[in-house]
């Protein structure tokens, strides 16, 4: 099932954390945008290995390259 989820302090924990306690877990894309500060990106990867996701995919690198 897929489900985009947009950049949120409070529920990108609880998304996360739902997702790791699944039996079959999802893979998770990030698509991290061009204009958002690094650390946005870094809370979100440091967030989700606390949480416990193990298939995490970074999506969309090629609006980085120049």
């Amino acid at each position: 099932m897929a489900k985009n989820v947009g950049p949120s302090a409070d529920g990108d924990d609880a998304v996360m954390s739902a997702i790791s306690q699944q039996s079959s877990q999802a893979e998770v894309h990030i698509r991290p945008n061009k204009d958002a500060r690094y650390a946005v990106f870094a809370h979100v990867l440091s967030s989700s290995q606390r949480v416990g996701l193990i298939k995490i995919a970074v999506i969309g690198a090629a609006q980085f390259v120049q």
